[in-house]
C-alpha cells in the first residue's frame, strides 16, 4: 500500500519514551498508510533495541535507521532522504500524538494535494500533566487566524500574513522537501527546529489548516533546548541558527509579498528570543550588553529587513533608540514584569499606533 504520511521520529536516548510515543501512532486506523521512521541518533542506552522489537512486529509500517550522533537536524535530513510517504512530519522521540486528531488529518491527506498542512499543538507538562492548547497569543492576531477556513485547500499567499507555524504544527509534501537542496538542517546543534518550518516556506503554494491538535509536546524537561540550563549553555548555538535563518531569508525568500512578510515576522520573533536570552543572564551587565550590541550590529549588516522587523518589539526598540547603556534597567524590568513593564508595553503600542 502507498504510504500517505512519513512520521520521522528523531531518537537519542529516548528509551523511556518509546512505548508511549509509538503506541499513540500504532492506534491509528490508518496504520497501513503510515511510514513510521525512527532515526536512532547514536543512542547510548537501549533505545535501538526497544524500537527494533516494534520494527519486527510491524514491518509494514515501522522502520529504523541507526546512525552515528549528528544532532536533531541530522535525523531530519536523513528522514527526508529516506521518506516514503506523500507527506512528511517530525515527531520527537519524547513526544506523542493525539490518535484521533492524527486520524482526522491523515484521512484528509488521502484526498488532497497541498504543500503544507497545519494543525495546532498541545503542551503537556511532564511533571504536572497539565495540557495547554497552543494558539497565537495576540488576541487580534488570533481573531484573524480563526477566520481562516478549515479543511479547505487555500493559497498560502492569501493567508501567510496571519499564519503561525512551528515544528510541531507543520506537515509538508515530501516531494517539496526532497526537491530543494536548500532545505537542509544544520547538524550537531540545538535550535535547528526553526529551520524545519522556515526553510520550506518559500516553496509552499497551497496549504490546508486543521483545528485538531495532533502533536502533544512534552515540557518541563531539563534536557530540552528551551530549559534554562540549556539556554545558558547553548546561547552561541542559538545565535548561529538565528544568523542561518537571516541569511536564508536574504538568499531564498522572495523580496516582497506575503511569504516574505511571513519570513520576516517569524525570524524577528526568534531574534527577540535571542535578546531575551541575554536579558535573562545574571552576570556582568557590561559584558552582556556589549555582546548583544555586537549581535545586533551583525544582524543589521546581514539583513536590514529583519533588523527593522525585529525593532517592532519593545525591548529591542528601547535598546536601539535609547542606547545599550539601558541594558541593566531593561533586564530588571523584564524580570520584574510588574507595573513598569505593563505601562512600558502599553505606551509603546500607543506610540506605534500614532505613527
Amino acid at each position: 500500500m502507498d504510504k500517505i504520511l512519513t512520521i520521522v521520529i528523531p531518537s537519542y536516548n529516548t528509551s523511556k519514551f518509546v512505548d508511549t510515543n509509538i503506541k499513540t501512532v500504532l492506534s491509528s486506523k490508518f496504520l497501513d498508510s503510515l511510514d513510521i521512521l525512527f532515526v536512532n541518533d547514536g543512542s547510548k542506552d537501549n533505545t535501538a533495541e526497544i524500537i527494533q522489537k516494534y520494527v519486527e512486529k510491524y514491518p509494514q509500517s515501522i522502520r529504523i535507521i541507526n546512525k552515528g550522533n549528528g544532532g536533531h537536524g541530522s535525523t531530519i535530513n536523513v528522514g527526508i532522504i529516506a521518506a516514503l510517504g506523500k507527506y512528511f512530519r517530525v515527531l520527537d522521540g519524547d513526544d506523542y500524538v493525539d490518535t484521533n486528531a492524527l486520524d482526522n488529518v491523515v484521512g484528509n491527506l488521502q484526498n488532497i494535494d497541498v504543500d503544507l498542512c497545519i494543525s495546532p499543538f498541545v503542551k503537556v507538562g511532564s511533571v504536572t500533566g497539565n495540557k495547554t492548547l497552543v494558539l497565537p497569543a495576540n488576541p487580534l492576531f488570533l481573531e484573524q487566524y480563526n477566520k481562516i477556513p478549515r479543511g479547505k485547500v487555500l493559497a498560502v499567499e492569501e493567508y501567510a500574513d496571519i499564519l503561525k507555524c512551528h515544528l510541531h504544527t507543520n506537515i509538508f509534501r515530501t516531494a517539496l522537501m526532497k526537491e530543494h537542496p536548500e532545505i537542509h538542517m544544520t547538524e550537531h546543534t540545538f535550535y535547528e527546529d526553526t529551520q524545519y518550518y522556515l526553510f520550506p516556506m518559500p516553496f509552499v503554494k497551497k496549504f490546508m489548516l486543521f483545528d485538531e491538535p495532533v502533536y502533544q509536546y512534552l515540557t518541563e524537561q531539563v534536557s530540552q533546548s528551551c530549559s534554562i540550563e540549556n539556554i545558558k549553555k547553548r546561547m552561541g548555538e542559538h545565535k548561529s541558527i538565528m544568523f542561518s535563518l537571516v541569511r536564508y531569508y536574504e538568499n531564498v525568500y522572495p523580496k516582497e509579498g506575503a511569504i516574505s512578510r511571513f519570513g520576516r515576522r517569524h525570524i524577528a520573533g526568534h531574534i527577540l528570543y535571542q535578546f531575551h536570552m541575554y536579558l535573562n543572564f545574571d552576570d556582568s551587565c557590561k559584558q552582556r550588553s556589549e555582546e548583544l550590541k555586537a549581535f545586533d550590529k551583525q544582524l543589521f549588516a546581514i539583513s536590514k529587513d529583519i533588523y527593522l522587523e525585529s525593532g517592532k518589539f519593545i525591548e529591542i526598540y528601547i535598546l536601539r533608540k535609547i542606547g545599550y547603556w539601558t541594558y541593566g534597567v531593561m533586564r530588571w524590568i523584564r524580570k520584574d514584569k510588574g507595573i513598569i513593564y505593563f505601562v512600558m508595553r502599553r505606551l509603546y503600542r500607543f506610540v506605534r499606533k500614532i505613527k
